[in-house]
């Protein structure tokens, strides 16, 4: 990365809150709630309201492919254990005082 190169930096940050325990897919909502699903100790997390991303069954397969093995667990052994609601925010660089900024998107 050159100096020159910095102006066009941009990057988007989620921050998460704290999981929450849930007890059925019924309580996710995919444009408000990230989910976390665990298969022993493998877990797969996905962010909440990802473009493309339309139903709860999609959050909850790619989230499990996201923990690699879990694909491979039976029914019984995957878990959907929380949920995480996030802000999302533009990080970006301000080259007249060389620091980042943020905003909240949306």
């Amino acid at each position: 990365m050159t100096p020159e190169e910095l102006a066009q930096l941009v990057y988007d940050v989620d921050v998460l809150t704290e999981p929450e325990p849930i007890d059925s897919p019924d309580q996710l909502d995919v444009k408000r709630y990230g989910v976390i699903v665990q298969c022993g100790d493998r877990r797969g997390l996905l962010l909440p309201d990802l473009a493309g991303v339309d139903t709860v069954e999609q959050q909850i397969d790619i989230a499990r492919r996201k923990g690699e093995e879990l694909s491979a667990a039976t029914e019984e052994e995957k878990k959907i254990c929380e949920r995480v609601t996030g802000i999302a925010y533009d990080q970006l660089w301000n080259t007249d005082n060389m620091k980042f900024s943020k905003k909240a998107k949306g």
